[in-house]
This record gives structure tokens, C-alpha cells and sequence, in this order.
């Protein structure tokens, strides 16, 4: 599958409608967040939030739950909810360091839990096409990569067995 059709894939299997901002996401949008927090974000979570938006998905829990209950395969077990307003990132990345995360983390999307994914922070020339995407355990201040890509960790809840 093409990064477009793992995008829209996702969205369509797994996105709710939720409250998004009237002008949807704009790259300017994203240039604040990386002038705010010095860092690049990837082209691939670009590319997915300037054409779906910050998506909220519910859906992936309830499926990775009936997953399990039935022994088939699920991914890591790391469900991602809900993606975080660009104009809510920088604030998100001030609360979670006060509570002990990383300052090296930005977040992009939290779980149900309040646990967050994010990339690695840092400022980057060219832009990456993608990077690691990230976990922040809230409850033992731990990071761990869960994906090698932006476009694989989508992709993955896209395997969760029906």
C-alpha cells in the first residue's frame, strides 16, 4: 500500500467524528508546533494530519480487545485514541515533561490511559520523510519505540485480525 492509501485505510477503519478545527490542519499549523518546540516533524505525519485531521479513534480498542479475547493477533497492544490539536502539542509536551516524560518527546496522539506517542524532538534539514514513532508509559515514565515509522505504526492496527 501507498503512504495515501495507509492513510486513508486507517481513517476510514478507525476514525470517529470529533470537534476539529473549522480551517482543518494547515502546514502552517505544523510550522508553528516545530517553531515552538525546535523540532521537524516527519512528512509522513504531515502528510496524515493535513489530510484527515487530528482524528480521534476509539474503535482501535475495542478491537484489539475482541482480538485478544478470540487468540488472534493484535499488535503491540498499544492503542492510540486520539491525535492532539497541532495548536494543543506544545502544551501537551509542557504538561507531560512537569509529570516526569522526557523533554526530548514531542506527542502527537494520546491512549486511553493518558499515555502519549510522539517522535523523537529534534531539528532536521532536509525534513525526514518519516521517523520512530514513540511511547511515553505515563505510569513508569518509561519511553519505548513502538514502530520504526509513522506509515509502519499505522499500518499495524491495520493488521489487527477481524
Amino acid at each position: 500500500m501507498t503512504r495515501s492509501e495507509i492513510h486513508a485505510a486507517f481513517v476510514s477503519r478507525f476514525a470517529s467524528p470529533r470537534m476539529t478545527p473549522a480551517h482543518g490542519v494547515t502546514k502552517r499549523d505544523l510550522e508553528a508546533v516545530e517553531a515552538a518546540l525546535r523540532t521537524t516533524l516527519p512528512t509522513s505525519y504531515v502528510s496524515f494530519v493535513t489530510a484527515h485531521g487530528p482524528v480521534f479513534t476509539p474503535a482501535i480498542l475495542h478491537e484489539l480487545v475482541a482480538a485478544r479475547e478470540a487468540g488472534r493477533s493484535a499488535p503491540s497492544g498499544f492503542e492510540v485514541q486520539e491525535f492532539i490539536l497541532p495548536a494543543e502539542i506544545a502544551e501537551a509536551h509542557r504538561l507531560y515533561v512537569s509529570g516526569g516524560m522526557d523533554d526530548s518527546l514531542v506527542p502527537f496522539a494520546t491512549d486511553a490511559g493518558g499515555s502519549v506517542f510522539g517522535f523523537q524532538r529534534g531539528e532536521r534539514s532536509p525534513r525526514p520523510d518519516d521517523l520512530p514513532v514513540l511511547f511515553f508509559d505515563h505510569d513508569f515514565c518509561e519511553i519505548d519505540e513502538v514502530a520504526d515509522s509513522f506509515d509502519a505504526w499505522l499500518a499495524g492496527y491495520l493488521r489487527i485480525e477481524e
